[in-house]
């Protein structure tokens, strides 16, 4: 089941115009166009996933300029279409409203722990405050004006009056696009090595559930790496379906095909464009 929902899906993105690799990891699918790049996790159930995967995924998007993405068409239960849902800050959305966002439909509503929810896209809402006044849309949505000054200011909205708006002035929400959501760089380390990565000049953020155990980037350079003698060869794949650099920091034997450093020799790097040297000279 897993591998038709990956086959439709590498369809759909490839009509789109979409570059995509295929990684059976912490992640299934790359997806990249232009200035948009989307790591794609494929569950039968959204709810598998574990806190320590979505954070991996987040963090990893956050050093390739990336938007992490659920796919799933249940979570316990069935997933409505055009609808966002959420598992530990990673957007959940089902194969159908997948296919409506690369079309451009995006979805409003957002399911939260009070239910479906939206907000007033603030464009739209201006506009029909050029067309009604103040008192008509409260009557007509059945809330005090000073609420509809809340929701014009983007408190969310439920989902009974969400129907009420539709019905009285159509579709003025917000529209969310869980294929872009750029997350900012959380550093996150406290071993010697996230440590000496710091003291280099690098962002950097250790992981749980990965192939490497740090990532990390100074201006365009991003290093994943695995600290031990032994490593995974997902390591490599890994790194050149992303296009980023790896490493390995080994103690006693070192490893073939992949640039290393002996973890004396790091800890007592002085310059960034040392440990750069050793990579790029691979």
């Amino acid at each position: 089941m897993k591998n038709n929902l990956i086959e439709e899906i590498n369809i759909k993105l490839l009509n789109k115009g979409f570059t995509v690799k295929n990684i059976d990891l912490f992640f299934d699918i790359l997806a990249k166009k232009k200035d948009k790049t989307i790591l794609i996790k494929i569950l039968e159930d959204a709810n598998s996933i574990s806190i320590e995967t979505a954070k991996d995924m987040i963090s990893l998007a956050s050093f390739i300029y990336a938007s992490p993405l659920i796919i799933s068409n249940k979570a316990g239960l069935n997933l409505e279409d055009n609808v966002t849902y959420s598992r530990f800050n990673v957007p959940v959305i089902n194969l159908q409203t997948f296919h409506n966002c690369l079309d451009n439909n995006l979805p409003f509503l957002k399911s939260t722990r009070a239910g479906l929810t939206a907000s007033f896209d603030k464009n739209k809402i201006k506009d029909l405050r050029e067309e009604y006044s103040l008192n008509t849309i409260s009557k007509k949505l059945g809330v005090s004006k000073s609420m509809v000054l809340k929701y014009e200011k983007g408190s969310t909205i439920s989902h009974k009056k969400i129907i009420r708006i539709y019905d009285s002035f159509g579709n003025i929400f917000s529209e969310i696009d869980p294929l872009t959501r750029k997350v900012e760089i959380s550093e996150n380390y406290s071993s010697e090595f996230g440590k000496k990565y710091f003291s280099l000049g690098f962002k950097v953020s250790e992981f749980l559930k990965t192939p490497f155990d740090l990532a990390s980037k100074r201006y365009n350079e991003i290093i994943l790496t695995k600290v031990g003698d032994k490593f995974d060869e997902d390591l490599i794949r890994l790194a050149d379906i992303l296009g980023v650099d790896d490493l390995v920091i080994f103690e006693k034997k070192k490893p073939k095909d992949i640039p290393s450093i002996k973890k004396d020799e790091f800890l007592e790097l002085e310059k960034a464009k040392e440990l750069i040297k050793v990579v790029k000279e691979f």
